[in-house]
């Protein structure tokens, strides 16, 4: 399983999210820069450093049939 969304801790429905269960490992420091981005967009604008961390685990097919 591959989860590649990563969450605004400062969100305050950050607690009752009820697809995932948002966990620490999940969520990242977004900065704001309120200067004119690098590729020349108007600002503001966001950014984000994350490490995307895969961990082994095992193959698990669901059982037909699928409702």
């Amino acid at each position: 399983m591959l989860i590649s969304q990563v969450y605004d801790p400062t969100d305050p429905n950050i607690a009752s999210d009820v697809q995932f269960g948002v966990t620490p490992a999940l969520t990242g420091n977004y900065v704001r820069h309120d200067e004119a981005h690098p590729e020349g967009d108007d600002g503001p604008w966001f950014s984000l450093d994350y490490v995307y961390t895969m961990e082994p685990g095992e193959a698990v097919l669901p059982k037909a049939p699928i409702k």
